[in-house]
């Protein structure tokens, strides 16, 4: 009976001790002080001064603190910026910082609002600490009872700029504007300097150079491939260049209406060329007109006679002495004489092919 009470209260014994063992190896986190503070810089201003407060935290490194959130208007400050909650880990634990950038625009004694700022512990409970308000004392300019007028202050004198960047790029500019005007006068003067090419000069008839070009067109055979367009357009700028090239009209930079107007009104367009000549070079201006402008499509026979219209056209300008003409044995203005344009017109006339320009050659024969 002894025996099994001595083993009844070694086991007791073994149990309670075991629970109190347990008990005291489990971890106990304590959560240690919190110490904050609210300071100003500087405690003592004038009325529109920036006013700088900073409150500071000291906690556990297990403690979190949540950031103050103030109004525009803090009670009589003005607030200007807000900075984010900083933290920063000392030897005794954490510093979480935050700074209120405000001003004062009234003088006196002034007291920061309430502030409660609240702490996370690790173990998640929240604990809130009021914080101790900060003063601030605004000072007034102005000396009390002195009461004399005086003048507004002058303007602040700011230092004035060096001119020697400006100075520089002046001289810059100007050294710049001498080289282009040094090149553009040695290129102006090798330009002057430079051998002129003897440019070829036309010493031709207008008239021989107006059959050679019909010629060159009839031998294209444009008709036949059906581009009328420009089988007209080519024989016209024979017709008009002739005109430029022997009368010195500006056929090339008027329109038929106008050099029709043109032949109307000049005297001088009424002395060098007949009015027969005139009625038929607008009717064949017309009617390239037409075919170029219009679209018009011509007939086959039409277009291909229509070089042999232009050479007769000119020859009978070439040949018929016309009032105001220079006589036999003087100058044209071709640079030949009338006698020997009625020899280059023979010339011309038995050199083309064409059947217009045989019949022209028979006609100036029997005169």
């Amino acid at each position: 009976m002894k025996l099994w009470s001595f083993v009844l209260g070694l086991a007791l014994a073994n149990i309670v001790t075991t629970t109190v063992l347990s008990f005291t190896f489990i971890p106990v986190h304590a959560q240690g002080p919190v110490e904050i503070q609210l300071s100003v810089d500087p405690p003592e201003v004038t009325v529109g001064d920036q006013i700088t407060f900073t409150l500071q935290a000291n906690h556990p490194v297990e403690s979190r603190v949540v950031p103050i959130r103030v109004e525009e208007q803090w009670g009589p400050f003005e607030v200007r910026q807000l900075t984010p909650l900083g933290t920063e880990t000392t030897d005794g634990g954490t510093a979480s910082t935050q700074r209120i950038h405000a001003t004062l625009w009234a003088t006196g004694t002034f007291t920061t609002p309430a502030i409660s700022l609240a702490v996370i512990h690790e173990d998640g409970s929240e604990a809130r600490y009021d914080v101790e308000p900060a003063t601030v004392i605004v000072k007034s300019v102005l000396i009390p009872g002195d009461n004399t007028l005086r003048d507004i202050k002058p303007q602040a004198t700011l230092p004035r700029p060096s001119i020697w960047p400006s100075l520089l790029l002046a001289t810059g500019v100007l050294l710049i504007l001498l080289l282009l005007a040094w090149l553009w006068r040695r290129w102006r003067q090798n330009r002057t300097e430079a051998p002129v090419e003897n440019t070829p000069v036309i010493t031709r008839p207008a008239h021989l150079i107006a059959l050679d070009e019909l010629q060159r067109i009839e031998a294209l055979h444009l008709p036949t491939q059906r581009q009328f367009a420009e089988h007209y357009d080519l024989v016209t700028d024979v017709v008009r260049r002739y005109l430029v090239q022997a009368f010195d009209i500006p056929a090339l930079d008027l329109t038929t209406a106008e050099l029709q107007q043109l032949f109307r009104q000049s005297s001088n367009a009424q002395k060098l060329i007949g009015p027969i000549e005139k009625t038929h070079m607008i009717q064949l201006l017309e009617e390239a007109d037409l075919i170029k402008f219009a679209k018009v499509e011509p007939e086959f026979r039409a277009a291909a006679d229509l070089p042999g219209r232009a050479r007769d056209i000119i020859l009978s300008m070439v040949n018929q002495p016309l009032t105001g003409m220079p006589q036999r044995g003087t100058q044209s203005q071709s640079g030949v004489s009338v006698g020997d344009t009625q020899e280059l017109a023979y010339t011309a006339q038995s050199t083309s092919t064409g059947p217009t320009a045989t019949g022209a050659k028979e006609k100036d024969g029997e005169g």
